[in-house]
């Protein structure tokens, strides 16, 4: 109702030409360019008066989900979207046919100047929740200049990469199957420009995060799939079955109680009876059993029924033991299916766990921050 108040009172005090300026110049087209002014500099190296249809196209394209269309980091949407754009202005007489499809061939021609603006939103949160915590109002007072761990190209294209991978799974096929829930594009698509969006993601999300084992350094970390879209964190928030990643945990476990990799472990039917719950028989992935292998082979393999019959032999308290060794902090429960990994744990602290790995031993906590500088 007050929006609605607003528009009135501009209406009345401004002319409709003055009012689409004044939008123009303020309106959000990514990378954190507001105005078109803005967004024609940063992604054509020109001023807006010198955009060809194409170029213009492009940036029209972009307000109703400026993360999605931006054309530095989605290239083929947002061509996608600018064609959609084009054969709007055809339909409405603004270009012939032949016209439109010329500027619908028109390839995508950014400038060449670097440009970061946008990128690594979620890791640019995370330092900015740790210097809040550090330093308070300070933070945003004092001038600070902090130095971190990023690398953009990387950062770059790890971003591409889990954009491409989930829509590979969203688009279906014979490898993935029938995707039969609402896919990204199709959730910006029906999303209300004006509202807020929902608490829970309709759509496909991931993560990913690339750590320097030797340092703990975070190198590139996506936390989900548009920041503007859903803020929340799921490499450092959120709480997420690790499945098999957790088995070599188990593995350290029997090996620093003194058993060997070269110990055999028999992989056939199992069951365990749990007080208060129905019998539990797990299964391997593949629904197949080995019979007798080596526990070296268990893991090579990532068979369930040797892991689990090693994490009842060690204990499964022991288990939890060599887990917090490893840096994981949230609450395992010492029920059997732990190892193979039912507990919930933080992406990013099951992933600086595999540094144990890389470095012979010494697991290195993961670090996004260099050093902070003040004037």
């Amino acid at each position: 109702l007050r929006e609605m108040r607003v528009a009135q009172q501009i209406e009345a005090k401004f002319s409709k030409d003055k009012i689409l300026e004044m939008y123009l110049n303020q309106i959000d087209l990514g990378n954190r360019a507001y105005g078109v002014e803005v967004a024609a500099q940063r992604y054509f190296g020109k001023s807006s008066g010198e955009l060809n249809f194409a170029e213009s196209a492009t940036l029209a394209a972009i307000p109703k989900a400026p993360s999605t269309y931006n054309p530095r980091r989605n290239p083929a949407r947002s061509i996608q979207r600018r064609n959609l754009v084009l054969g709007l202005l055809q339909d409405q007489g603004d270009l012939t046919e032949e016209e439109a499809e010329r500027w619908k061939a028109y390839p995508l021609q950014l400038s060449t100047r670097s440009d970061f603006s946008g990128v690594a939103d979620y890791f640019v949160e995370y330092v900015r929740q740790q210097m809040q915590a550090r330093f308070g109002d300070q933070l945003y007072r004092d001038g600070l200049r902090i130095y971190t761990t990023l690398d953009l190209d990387m950062q770059v294209a790890a971003e591409r990469a889990l954009e491409t991978q989930l829509s590979t799974i969203e688009a279906g096929g014979p490898r993935y199957g029938k995707w039969n829930h609402p896919t990204y594009a199709q959730y910006l698509d029906r999303k209300d420009d004006a509202a807020e969006g929902p608490s829970q993601s309709p759509y496909l999300q991931g993560l990913a995060v690339t750590l320097e084992a030797k340092t703990g350094y975070i190198l590139a970390m996506v936390g989900g799939r548009d920041f503007v879209d859903s803020k929340f964190n799921r490499a450092t928030q959120a709480l997420r079955q690790p499945g098999s990643s957790f088995k070599p945990i188990v593995f350290a476990a029997a090996l620093e109680q003194g058993h060997t990799l070269s110990e055999l472990v028999v992989d056939e039917p199992f069951s365990l009876d749990i007080p208060g719950q129905a019998t539990w028989t797990p299964q391997n992935y593949d629904l197949k059993f080995g019979g007798q292998m080596s526990l070296r082979r268990a893991l090579y393999d990532s068979r369930n029924i040797p892991t689990i019959k090693l994490g009842q032999l060690v204990g499964e308290q022991t288990v939890i033991d060599e887990a917090r060794r490893f840096g994981i902090s949230t609450n395992v429960r010492a029920v059997p299916s732990i190892h193979i990994g039912s507990a919930d744990v933080v992406p990013l602290e099951m992933i600086a766990s595999f540094t144990a790995f890389a470095n012979t031993g010494t697991r290195t906590a993961p670090q996004a921050i260099l050093r902070v500088e003040d004037r």
